[in-house]
């Protein structure tokens, strides 16, 4: 029996009159990152921290993580994330607060 491919799903939070859309990526139904509603599309993940004092703040467990390719549109951003979503769980120890 195999491991199964994790799948990542998003969520479209409206930010209201003052702030940008938000879209989050979700993982087994919990936020673990997010996509910038703007172009160039960004893509951030949540990661446990290697060492807790790495930023100064030990209540702190996880660092925001941006990935450095960006992307045209929010599609072309989710596509990816769809197609390489097991080679991303294996980069990264994504952050799940439970």
């Amino acid at each position: 029996m195999g491991l199964k491919t994790p799948k990542f799903t998003f969520k479209t939070e409206n930010g209201g009159a003052w702030h940008s859309d938000t879209v989050h990526i979700k993982l087994k139904g919990v936020a673990v990152g997010a996509i910038t509603a703007e172009a160039p599309f960004k893509i951030r993940f949540k990661v446990l921290k290697a060492d807790t004092f790495e930023e100064g703040n030990p209540n702190c467990k996880w660092k925001w993580v941006r990935l450095h390719r960006e992307f045209a549109s929010l599609d072309e951003a989710k596509q990816f994330l769809t197609k390489d979503a097991a080679a991303i769980c294996n980069a990264f120890y994504i952050y799940r607060e439970r």
